[in-house]
């Protein structure tokens, strides 16, 4: 379930805008640390870079399954394919 809800934020809400926007967001983590929160139609997205998580919230569904967390890089690397 987890990475179908990836698949539904990158589907549904990952323009070429939005991707270059979270990538540049994501390789700027050295620079800042913090939490670093985005909001799209449907998805919301924290970034927190002190604990090194992704965590993707689906507003439409309040349960467990509509919410993910993983690490950056592995958020990274399901933007850049």
């Amino acid at each position: 379930m987890a990475m179908s809800l990836v698949g539904q934020f990158l589907g549904e809400e990952v323009t070429p805008d939005v991707r270059k926007l979270l990538l540049q967001a994501l390789s700027a983590i050295g620079e800042a640390k913090g939490v670093r929160e985005f909001a799209f139609n449907r998805f919301n997205l924290v970034v927190d870079t002190h604990r090194g998580t992704v965590s993707l919230q689906d507003d439409l569904d309040a349960s467990e399954n509509g919410e993910v967390e993983m690490s950056i890089p592995e958020f990274a690397a399901a933007l850049t394919r």
